[in-house]
C-alpha cells in the first residue's frame, strides 16, 4: 500500500480517493502498522504529505506506531514486535511528512532529537535528509533543540572538506531553518557565504530569485554579514526583476499589437 500512493505522489498525480482509501484501511485496522518495514512507514507519511492529502487520524497513528518502535528498539518497552528499527534516514523522512502536513507530534519529534543527537556520526544521511530534518524542525516550530541544529552544523563544519555535495536548495533550507530556528551558527554561516561565492555568476544563478531571496533573509535574520554575498546575491535578484519586468512589458505590447491587428 505504501508503494501505491509512494507512486502516486513521485509522479505528481493526485489521487485522493486512492489515499483516502489506503489511509482509512490503515486506520481501521489495529496494529497493522507492524507489518510494515521502517522505509514503507516513512514513504507512506512522505506521499500524504507530498500530494498534500490530509489524513490527521493517519498521521497519528503512524506518529505513534513510530515512538513505540523506538522505545521497543531501545529496550524502553516490551513491545519488541514494533516493526524494524528507524534509521536516520527514515526518521528525517517522517518528521519532514509531518511538518509539511502540518501535523503537530511533540513525542516524535522530541524521539527524533534523542536519536539524531546520540548518533555517532551523520554520514549515514545524504544532503538532502539533512536539510529536510532541519526545516521540519523549524517549520513544524516543534521546540527545536539547539543540541539537533548543532549535530548537524558540527557535522558541516568539522565532517565535510566542503559543500559541493549540498544543492542550492539544500543549503537554503539549512539555512533558513537555522535562522527560522533562532539558533546561532556563525561558521556554519560563513563556509556557506564561501561556498556560494566560489561558486561564481553561474553557480549563483543555479539558486534562482526564490533561494537567493531565503538565504538574504536568513543570513539578515541571524545578523551574520557577508558583504560579498550580499552584493552578488542582491545585485543578481535585481537584475532578474528588472529582466522579468521587461518581459513582462514587452509581453503586453505583443498582446496590444495582435489585439490592434486582429480588431
Amino acid at each position: 500500500l505504501s508503494d501505491v500512493v509512494w507512486a502516486f505522489a513521485e509522479a505528481g498525480q493526485p489521487k485522493p480517493k486512492v489515499f483516502q482509501k489506503v489511509a482509512d484501511h490503515i486506520v481501521r485496522r489495529v496494529g497493522w502498522l507492524k507489518k510494515f518495514t521502517a522505509r514503507e512507514v516513512s514513504n507512506l507519511v512522505w506521499a500524504f504529505a507530498k500530494n498534500e492529502e490530509p489524513h490527521s487520524k493517519l498521521f497519528e497513528k503512524v506518529g505513534n506506531h513510530v515512538v513505540v518502535a523506538a522505545a521497543a528498539a531501545a529496550g524502553l518497552d516490551d513491545d519488541d514486535s514494533s516493526s524494524e528499527l528507524f534509521g536516520a534516514k527514515e526518521l528525517s523522512d517522517v518528521v519532514w511528512a509531518f511538518a509539511k502536513a502540518e501535523e503537530s507530534q511533540p513525542r516524535l519529534f522530541e524521539m527524533v532529537t534523542g536519536r539524531i543527537v546520540a548518533l555517532d556520526d551523520l554520514h549515514s544521511l545524504e544532503p538532502r535528509e539533512l536539510s529536510n530534518l532541519l526545516w521540519a524542525f523549524a517549520w513544524a516550530e516543534e521546540l527545536p533543540k539547539p543540541q539537533l541544529f548543532e549535530k548537524v552544523a558540527n557535522h558541516m563544519l568539522a565532517e565535510l572538506d566542503d559543500l559541493r555535495s549540498f544543492g542550492p536548495q539544500d543549503l537554503t533550507n539549512v539555512v533558513w531553518a537555522f535562522a527560522r530556528a533562532g539558533v546561532s551558527q556563525p561558521a556554519l554561516f560563513g563556509k556557506v557565504a564561501e561556498h556560494v561565492v566560489e561558486l561564481g555568476d553561474d553557480g549563483l544563478h543555479a539558486f534562482g530569485t526564490h533561494n537567493c531571496s531565503q538565504i538574504l533573509w536568513a543570513f539578515e535574520s541571524s545578523e551574520f554579514v557577508h558583504a560579498q554575498l550580499a552584493e552578488k546575491m542582491t545585485a543578481y535578484v535585481d537584475e532578474q526583476m528588472i529582466d522579468d519586468e521587461t518581459l513582462e512589458e514587452e509581453s503586453d505590447e505583443v498582446l496590444e499589437n495582435s489585439n490592434s491587428l486582429s480588431a
